[in-house]
Formats: structure tokens, C-alpha cells, sequence
């Protein structure tokens, strides 16, 4: 924002004390930005916008292998990146017994993973996301070889979800969004599509392969999960039945299998456990949530039937004789993820020992004194902006998939990647942080003095509640209101309030809308404002609902006080917020509405925004805020718009980049792109201290104060030397204008201009702005730091342009 003085001098002018709120004349649109627009792409838009940084920095790998290369025992995990950017997802090859990265290697155009395998021939693959593709890497060779589409065809359907090892160094790859499963053959370089394992479920979620039966185990789900067993001669049988796992159908993803020792593990959504036995009955299955995590179990050589698995920050163990886990107490510093037993020489490590690779590095693992030895691949990547969030001491901005980092927006300084949860909405309570974060529909508060980890205050599992997108906080009642997507496979989204004072959660669903997810809500004056969308949780069927709502509700008496639909046959209705004006604001799609608490109604509604929702699932979309200037800025996934609180004229200043608005305690906007972050400097209202409107006679000198010439008619030479702002927009002026030495804001829009014009030694806090006007004389700029622009709108000059103004 930029800040200035209002010292009080005229020279030959009337203090008039007047303001002159709101920006110049509306900017003609910039050009639209690429694709994948670089910083230098997105600040070219407008000259008040500045580039913050990349702040979220995530160490994010979904799993990793064990491999060797030079006779050292080394890891691979794909760590999450930016497609199309000089961070893509990258895969990392570090010593497993320090942590030390040997060699990174980008794969280009990869955004990130799901699954990283090796094969029976000691290659080693990745399958990415964004690019949905499958890349080799030989230990032999250290070369990365880019293998092309899994579905070449289409390859969106082919998007790598699991992998498993199969015969003669073949792959197998399940997928999502149809549940294929592939067999990539490593002989011919060939992917074949086998089909759809379950045409009832999205996902192949798990894969695993029994070399001892040639047979293939594969985890479905979606909406229910499910095992099967896929023989060599290619029969499919079921494995789940609500007699021998009550309740695992009802989970929505068999998320993980290991087979080992002849038995296969699985692991749910949930963290339950499920083991089957060699003629594939159920051995354990208690239907109790958190019992393992982690992508990998393996089995003790040194105490047959017994199996070793990670769960919380501990080391268990599996006794299939008896069907019971317990905890070794044995220290690991994430999900399992691959391992091996060996032999030390070294009476400290007796017997066997375990070598894992883990998600947050490496583990060498003793069961018999119960000593471990953690190591920590030091590598992170820039990943994806996913929100930016207000916090009690600074603004933070949290990322896709892992990561919370608080920023400075006026220094640019950005703080350390908290390297914890995927938050989409926050508030601020007592000096803390309260985050909605993925999934689970979780609450957590975070104290950012403290420094310590946040902690869950509930989550929403048992409503079927995912995604918290929105949320906010009514401080007079002490309670918080957070609005949820719901989970995979299905369509009621909620409202939960949550109240700290008896430490209840109140959740409200088809009390608020049928069949919708919530993704906005304001709290304001004793009622709740919410905004839904058609969109529910992935993997659900098509919505039967066919328009948003907008939604006033009473949360003291549970009831809808007002039930609105925006604009008939819109999908979504988002960015609710208090405008300068009092009334509620929102955004439907393409429309901007309003809805005035006094008189219960929708006042105003009007298409502004120039481009609705595509075909895919959208859950954020608008975000609304008030600037520094008392007008409304907003982005809605892809630009960056101002709108004239008083006019309700629209502007958009970045033209195909733009997501996550949200305002700085200076008023000034932040938005992102990919990785990116952003802020656009908000011109502070300026206070007049001489204002000139109407006709004037004679010169205009000032040599301190803020002088504003607007809509006049000014006959005399016009200088300017040391003031503080000089603004003159929509004028007529008869004779030289000479401004030099303003420290504040320079705006000179809209003129036309009979004599010279020149601008000199300005330092101001902004480049000039030097836009739309017509001048009959020379236009000569030198010595202005920063250097002058235009707004957009070309000048016309019918004498020389000279210096810094001579592409003006």
C-alpha cells in the first residue's frame, strides 16, 4: 500500500480538506498470460504488482525403495514439484545410511507421485501426475528415461494411482479415474490396458504380486473398497465379505498392500489392518481405525510368523500365530515404505537389523535392543501454492499436499516450511491459528509463538466430511463455523460449529442444503452466510442437484432463516465476504451478487466476471476482499479483478493468473499461481490537501502537501517541487505541467495537456502513472525512481517523448 504524508502548505490554492477515494479511470485489459506464465509473465500485467517468492518449500515423497549403486546402500523417493517450471517432481537417490542426497535428477513436466517401485530386474520406477506418465531410472546406467503416457490413448484416464513389481521386470500400474490396470513390459516398451478391475470404483489403489502363485492382488475402491485375486489364468475372485471383515466395504479405499512371508497386508483409508492368509481367508481384521500406517510391512527372518510395520512414530510387530500386534517401542521418523534385513558386524547391531526407507529419509532398525538410527534426506521442493492464510503474527500460505509458511508481504521475507498437513481455510482465535485441513474434515489450532506442532481438536470422519474449504470465527460467542466437502463417493457437504467454551461440535447438514458440498461462510451479525456447490467428494456419481445456494442460517436455532439460489443453474456460489458498502457480498460463477441483511434480499446481481466453471470439479473458486482503497479485489481461479465499490465498474489487472486472494494488514492484495506468490500494491485513499475541480484561473504551485486536480479546467503552468502526492486525472490545463521531487503517489491519467509535460527526480513510492492523455508539446521524463508507466491506456503526443517517457 502506499503510504504517504498530508502536510497542509498551498501556494495560490485553497486548502479544501477533501479525499479522492477510489482508483484513475479503468485500465484496458492487459494481454492473456500463457499457460504456465513465468513471475517476470505475471508482473509485466501491472506495473503495482510484486513478486514475493515461492514460500512453501515441501520435503513431500509418497514412498520410497532401497537400492545400491557403487556397493552402498542407497534410497529413491520422488519428491513433489511444479510441472513446467525448473522444480518439477525430482527424483532424489540418497545415501541410506546418512541421509546425504548423492544425485537429484528432474523429471520435467511432472508434477509429482503416488508410487515408486522397483522391478524384479533392479530398475526403478516412477509414476507422475500432472504428465500421467511412467519414468525408469537404471542404477546401472544413472540414467532417467521419460517411458511416455500410460494410456496413450487417453491419457487422463491413465493417471498412475499404485504399482507392484511383476514377472521378467514387467510393471503393473493401477489408476484412476476408470480403474484400469496397466502391464507395462519393459521387453517391447509396450503398456497394456487389462481393463477395468472393478467398473463400479474410480481407483486401483493397490497393487501387490505373489511370485510363489503367479498372482496379482488388487485393492479397488472409490466409493467401496474391495480385494481381489487375479489368477494366472486370469480369473477374478473376490476377497471381501461383510462375514469375514465386517465393515471394511464400508471404507472407501483398500489404500496399501505388502505380500510377504506368504501373507498379504493391507491397510485401509483408515489405517485399520487386514491380513490375509495363503488360501486368502481373513487372518486379522478388527474394523478398528489406526492400527498401521505406512506403505510396507516386513517379515522378521529371525522369528518366522512374525512381521514388522510402522504405526504413529514407533516400530510394531505383527504374530500371525496368535493374530495380535503390539508395540516394539522403537523409535521411526515416518510411514515404512521399503526395507531390508542385514547382518552388522558390530556387537552394538546383533543379529538382524533392518535397513527401511521411510518418507522422511532412512531407519536402521534393531529389534533386539530396540535401537534405531534415523537419518533425514535434507532435499525439499517448491510445491503449489494451495491457500494463503491470515495468521496472528503474519500472513501465511499453506501448499499441496504438505506445508505452512509464514511471509512478511511488506519485507518479502518468508519463514520455514512448517512441513505438516494440506490446510484450506484458517482463523484466528486468542493469538493461535485455527486450520481446516485435509482430510477427515480436521480442526486444528496452531500456536506460531509455541512453535509446536498443531494439535486436532476433532475431525469429522464419522460425518463423512473431507475437505474444510471455508471457515470463520465469531468472537463474541467464542466459536468457530467451518464448511466441509464431503468425503470420496459421496455428495452431503456440512456446516460444523464448534464451540470452545463447552468444547461441542455441532454438525449441520441437510439442515442447510441436500446433496451439496460447503465451501464459503461468513459469519456476520448473528447469522451465518453460506455458499455450496454441486461438486461433492472425487469419485462421486454426478450430482441430482441442479444449482447452488446461497444460504442465510440461524445457528443458535439451527434454522434457515433465508434460502436463495444466486443465478438459476449456477454450479457454485463462493468468495462471501462484508463489502465496503455493508451489504454481503458473493460470487456465482461469472456473477457478483449482493444481499442487503436489512431488507432480506438480493439487491444486485450482475455478470462481471467473464468466465464460469469448466466441466471439472470445482470447490475453490472466488475469493472476495476489501482493498486499502475501499474497493473489492478478488481472484477467481485464473485472474486478478478490482471492482469500484461505488460504480461496481470491473477491472481485471492479471489476465489469466490469479487464485487464493486474500489482504494484508496494509490492505494490499495477495494472490498466487502454481508456486508463485504475489501482491498488488493497494493505492492508499488520498487525502487532498489542495483539491482543484472546476475551472482555475492562474498558476498551480505547490512545494509540500498532497495536491489533487480532478475533472477542472486550469488555465496557468501547473509545478509541483517536493510535494507529497500529485494526482490530475480528467483536466484540461493550459500550459506546462513540471512535477519534480514527489515522494508519495504520481498519477497523471486522463489529460489533455496544452504545453510541455516533463516529470523529473520523482522518487516515488509506485512507478508513475502517465496513461490516456492527449498532449499538445513535448513529454520528458528523466531521473524518476522507479521509472513512469502507463495504466494501459495509451497517451497521445503530438511533440517529442524523450527519456524515461519515451515508450509512453
Amino acid at each position: 500500500m502506499h503510504r504517504m504524508l498530508s502536510l497542509v502548505t498551498a501556494v495560490g490554492l485553497a486548502l479544501t480538506g477533501a479525499a479522492l477515494a477510489g482508483p484513475p479511470a479503468a485500465a484496458a485489459t492487459p494481454p492473456p498470460l500463457p499457460s504456465s506464465p513465468t513471475p517476470e509473465d505475471v508482473l509485466a500485467q501491472d506495473p503495482a504488482i510484486s513478486y514475493l517468492g515461492t514460500p512453501v518449500t515441501s520435503k513431500i515423497t509418497t514412498n520410497s525403495v532401497l537400492g545400491e549403486e557403487d556397493g552402498r546402500a542407497v534410497t529413491y523417493g520422488a519428491y513433489r514439484g511444479h510441472a513446467d517450471t525448473d522444480n518439477p517432481c525430482t527424483l532424489v537417490v540418497a545415501d541410506a545410511n546418512t541421509g546425504e542426497v548423492i544425485r537429484a535428477l528432474p523429471l520435467p513436466g511432472a508434477e509429482g507421485n503416488f508410487e515408486i517401485r522397483k522391478s524384479t530386474d533392479g530398475k526403478v520406477y516412477v509414476g507422475t501426475n500432472h504428465d500421467y506418465k511412467l519414468w525408469e531410472y537404471d542404477p546401472a546406467t544413472r540414467q532417467l528415461t521419460d517411458l511416455g503416457f500410460i494410456n496413450a490413448d487417453k491419457p487422463g484416464d491413465g493417471y498412475p494411482i499404485t504399482m507392484t513389481a511383476g514377472p521378467d521386470g514387467t510393471m503393473f500400474i493401477g489408476t484412476y479415474p476408470k480403474g484400469y490396470l496397466f502391464e507395462y513390459d519393459p521387453a517391447d516398451g509396450s503398456f497394456t490396458n487389462l481393463g477395468a478391475v472393478d467398473p463400479t470404483q474410480a481407483y486401483v489403489r493397490a497393487l501387490a504380486y505373489d511370485f510363489g502363485r503367479d498372482t496379482l492382488y488388487v485393492g479397488v475402491g472409490g466409493t467401496r473398497a474391495q480385494v481381489y485375486k487375479i489368477g494366472p489364468d486370469g480369473t477374478k475372485t473376490t476377497l471381501i465379505t461383510e462375514e469375514n471383515a465386517p465393515g471394511l466395504m464400508d471404507e472407501t479405499f483398500i489404500n496399501t498392500f505388502t505380500f510377504t512371508g506368504d501373507r498379504l497386508f493391507a491397510r485401509t483409508v483408515s489405517s485399520q489392518l487386514l491380513v490375509l492368509r495363503p488360501d486368502d481367508t481373513v487372518e486379522y481384521w478388527t474394523g478398528t481405525p489406526r492400527e498401521a500406517f505406512g506403505y510396507h510391512v516386513s517379515a522378521r527372518p529371525d522369528a518366522p510368523g512374525k512381521f514388522v510395520f510402522g504405526f504413529g512414530t514407533t516400530f510394531w510387530e505383527y504374530d500371525s500365530a496368535t493374530a495380535t500386534t503390539r508395540n516394539l517401542g522403537i523409535a521411526t521418523n515416518a510411514y515404512l515404505n521399503d526395507s531390508r534385513w542385514i547382518q552388522l558386524d558390530d556387537p552394538e547391531w546383533p543379529g538382524y537389523s533392518m535397513l527401511a526407507a521411510t518418507q522422511g529419509g532412512s531407519v536402521l532398525m534393531n529389534p533386539a535392543t530396540g535401537r534405531s538410527e534415523l537419518h533425514t534426506v535434507d532435499f525439499a521442493n517448491p510445491v503449489t501454492v494451495q491457500k494463503i492464510l491470515t495468521g496472528p503474527d503474519s500472513m501465511y500460505a499453506s501448499g499441496y499436499m504438505i506445508g505452512l509458511t509464514p511471509f512478511d508481504s511488506v519485507t518479502g521475507e518468508i519463514g520455514t516450511t512448517l512441513q505438516s498437513g494440506q490446510y484450506e481455510s484458517a482463523a484466528v482465535r486468542d493469538g493461535k491459528m485455527l486450520l481446516g485441513a485435509y482430510g477427515n474434515g480436521k480442526l486444528m489450532e496452531y500456536d506460531p509463538a509455541s512453535g509446536a506442532a498443531p494439535r486436532q481438536l476433532f475431525d469429522l470422519k464419522a460425518e463423512d466430511q473431507d475437505r474444510p474449504f471455508a471457515m470463520d470465527y465469531d468472537e463474541q460467542n467464542d466459536r468457530v463455523f467451518m464448511g466441509t466437502v464431503p468425503y470420496y463417493g459421496t455428495h452431503q457437504g456440512a456446516v460444523t460449529m464448534y464451540d470452545f467454551a463447552t468444547r461441542e461440535k455441532t454438525v449441520f447438514t441437510t439442515q442447510i442444503v441436500a446433496e451439496q458440498s460447503v465451501i464459503s461462510v461468513l459469519y456476520h451479525d448473528g447469522l451465518l452466510y453460506v455458499g455450496t456447490t454441486l461438486d461433492g467428494g472425487l469419485g462421486a456419481p454426478p450430482s441430482t442437484q441442479t444449482e447452488a445456494h446461497f444460504v442465510v442460517f440461524d445457528p443458535d436455532t439451527g434454522q434457515k432463516v433465508h434460502d436463495f439460489v444466486p443465478v438459476a443453474g449456477d454450479e457454485g456460489v463462493t468468495g462471501l465476504t462484508v463489502g465496503p458498502d455493508g451489504l454481503i457480498w458473493g460470487v456465482s460463477e461469472d456473477t457478483v451478487f449482493k444481499y442487503d441483511p436489512a431488507q432480506e434480499r438480493i439487491v444486485y446481481s450482475e455478470k462481471l466476471l467473464g468466465h464460469r466453471y469448466g466441466s471439472g470439479t470445482v470447490w475453490a473458486w472466488a475469493y472476495l476482499v476489501t482493498g486499502a482503497d475501499g474497493n473489492v479485489y478478488g481472484t477467481n481461479r485464473g485472474s486478478l479483478f478490482r471492482i469500484d465499490a461505488e460504480t461496481m465498474q470491473y477491472t481485471r489487472l492479471v489476465n489469466g493468473a490469479g487464485n487464493y486472494a486474500n489482504v494484508d494488514a496494509n490492505g494490499d492484495v495477495l494472490f498466487s499461481t502454481g508456486v508463485h506468490l504475489f501482491k498488488y500494491d493497494v493505492p492508499e485513499p488520498i487525502a487532498c490537501d489542495q483539491e482543484i475541480t472546476g475551472a482555475h484561473a492562474g498558476p498551480v504551485a505547490v512545494t509540500e502537501g498532497t495536491l489533487c486536480i480532478t475533472g477542472a479546467t486550469v488555465s496557468g503552468p501547473v509545478t509541483a517541487t517536493g510535494a507529497d502526492a500529485v494526482v490530475v486525472t480528467d483536466s484540461r490545463i493550459t500550459g506546462p505541467i513540471h512535477l519534480t521531487g514527489t515522494t508519495g503517489t504520481l498519477t497523471l491519467t486522463g489529460n489533455r495537456i496544452t504545453g510541455p509535460v516533463s516529470l523529473t527526480g520523482n522518487t516515488t513510492t509506485a512507478p508513475p502513472v502517465v496513461g490516456g492523455n492527449t498532449v499538445v508539446g513535448p513529454l520528458a521524463c528523466s531521473g524518476n525512481d522507479p521509472a513512469p508507466v502507463n495504466d494501459g491506456d495509451a497517451n497521445t503526443v503530438a511533440g517529442p517523448r524523450t527519456g524515461q517517457c519515451a515508450g509512453l
